[in-house]
């Protein structure tokens, strides 16, 4: 579909007028996302905007034709599904190559576009697992926001979301998913735990921080007086030493004399 479009609005006629670049980015935005709602909408955006009009309704009839046809959903679904299966299967091994491997498995899946929201969600989902194993925690919680659009009952995606932050410290928006993960599924014994997982460490970096806090204004305190002593020993330096060379010029004055 994405090769489709992309070579139909590429070979427009020398006539049509270029399409802005935003008009552009839009309809490679849209072709990246997959939704067909989007990609009409860039389509028909491209038109106004002078794309080739032949080539913009080949486009919206292929994707029509691919919306409507059965057999074509069906294989669509059926390749992402083999896909999540294959990166499930390596995750068996438990190492980090393996894990690499699924994670590419995983992004084939979602890279087949198939309408199914709840077999994409757990890509997503089953992607920002192995990121979790990889380390790679910013990814995870950005792929678990896009399996909850897709799936808002996918709960895993929820815990793993939660699991991710609390990795960055971000541990408010840790309780935040957990929290919107057990408004689907109430009494989830995972998600209590983890929520209170992290509300310990929210707690405690509250804690640390009015410490620091106080340590802060104490030493500025203790600082000031500080400063305050070596400014008046200072002056009383100065107030002995203007009296010693007082006392010698009242000496010499009367030497001379």
């Amino acid at each position: 579909q994405g090769t489709f479009l992309a070579q139909g609005l590429g070979g427009g006629s020398a006539r049509a007028a270029p399409m802005p670049e935003t008009v552009g980015e839009r309809l490679a935005k849209a072709q990246e996302s997959g939704d067909p709602e989007q990609i009409k909408a860039a389509l028909e955006e491209a038109k106004r905007a002078g794309a080739d009009e032949a080539h913009v309704d080949a486009a919206l009839a292929e994707l029509k034709r691919k919306e409507d046809d059965p057999e074509a959903i069906l294989e669509l679904s059926q390749k992402a599904e083999a896909f999540k299966k294959k990166g499930n299967e390596r995750l068996k091994d438990n190492t980090k190559s393996a894990a690499r491997e699924a994670l590419e498995f995983f992004t084939s899946g979602l890279e087949v576009r198939c309408s199914d929201p709840v077999l994409n969600a757990q890509l997503y989902s089953n992607r920002a697992h192995v990121r979790l194993l990889l380390r790679q925690f910013v990814e995870a919680v950005d792929d678990c926001r896009k399996a909850i659009e897709r799936d808002p009952k996918n709960i895993k995606a929820y815990w793993r979301a939660a699991r991710a932050s609390l990795q960055l410290d971000l541990c408010r928006n840790g309780i935040d998913f957990c929290e919107a993960g057990l408004e689907q599924a109430p009494g989830d014994a995972d998600l209590q735990k983890l929520r209170a997982t992290c509300a310990e460490k929210l707690q405690g970096q509250q804690q640390r921080r009015k410490a620091q806090e106080s340590a802060a204004r104490d030493f500025n305190a203790d600082e000031a007086m500080a400063i305050q002593d070596k400014v008046t020993a200072l002056n009383e330096q100065l107030s002995r030493l203007k009296a010693t060379l007082g006392s010698k010029q009242r000496q010499r004055v009367r030497l001379e004399l």
